[in-house]
């Protein structure tokens, strides 16, 4: 995908789940940031990766964001008529989620900047 056209479905998703301009700016910049480095890791389509760095970076940040929202929010703001679900599994049998995998740890983390936080936003993803 073209980097203006992520970073503008990026930018539409955040105004409508952040208050201020400012906010919406940095979340989006951090957004794509790990969306690039997600590319590397590999293993989802460009649309899902979208919404996967929407919510790290949501929940990295301190504003708790539930996949079932973020879902219905992503739907609504790209008028989809499927759903496009963040951080969604994948079968067991075929690949780990990006996210967990080192690469991915480590590509997420130079993004937010803590490995804690990481972990923190991970946790439920670990069980």
């Amino acid at each position: 995908m073209d980097a203006d056209l992520v970073k503008l479905d990026m930018k539409i998703i955040f105004s409508k789940l952040l208050d201020s301009e400012e906010d919406v700016e940095k979340a989006t910049d951090m957004g794509y940031d790990l969306y690039t480095k997600g590319l590397k890791v590999g293993g989802r389509r460009p649309s899902s990766l979208i919404g996967d760095c929407i919510y790290i970076i949501m929940n990295a940040s301190g504003r708790p964001t539930s996949i079932p929202f973020l879902t219905y929010i992503i739907q609504e703001a790209w008028n989809l008529p499927t759903k496009r679900t963040p951080m969604k599994g994948y079968s067991p049998s075929r690949t780990k989620r990006w996210f967990l995998t080192e690469k991915g740890k480590a590509a997420i983390i130079e993004v937010i900047g803590d490995e804690d936080l990481y972990d923190s936003v991970m946790k439920v993803f670990k069980r």
